[in-house]
């Protein structure tokens, strides 16, 4: 069994898509930034977070890329990239804030939050230059 993430850094992830489903929203993540619990850096490929009963607009079609700044708060506390290891739920009032590398921004509440990947998700190892 592979090492399990132990963190997630919204910022320097990337989208591969954000649009309303089932009564919500999903983002699908092509790359979400993950340390894992052998201490490896990398990208986690398929990651997805589902947000149930949002409220929000956005574009969805521009909301994809690199996001340079994200925050998912539960009931006003940011919470930290240790927290947000997946798997992962979280019930209260959420908000998530991503801001991406070209401008748009993407501001969304719900009232919970699960933060998954998808079967055989695969991990990309950090190759630093």
């Amino acid at each position: 069994m592979p090492p399990r993430p132990i963190r997630l850094d919204l910022a320097d992830s990337e989208v591969a898509l954000a649009a309303p489903a089932d009564g919500g929203w999903r983002v699908r993540f092509a790359a979400a930034r993950v340390q894992r619990e052998d201490g490896s850096d990398g990208y986690l490929r398929g990651l997805v977070l589902a947000l149930a009963g949002t409220t929000g607009d956005a574009d969805a079609a521009a909301c994809v890329g690199r996001i340079v700044e994200g925050v998912l708060r539960v009931d006003g506390r940011a919470l930290s990239p240790a927290e947000l290891a997946p798997p992962a739920a979280f019930a209260g009032a959420i908000s998530l804030h991503l801001r991406f590398a070209h401008g748009v921004e993407l501001d969304l509440l719900a009232h919970a939050a699960r933060l998954e990947p998808v079967d055989d998700a695969p991990f990309f190892e950090r190759l630093a230059c």
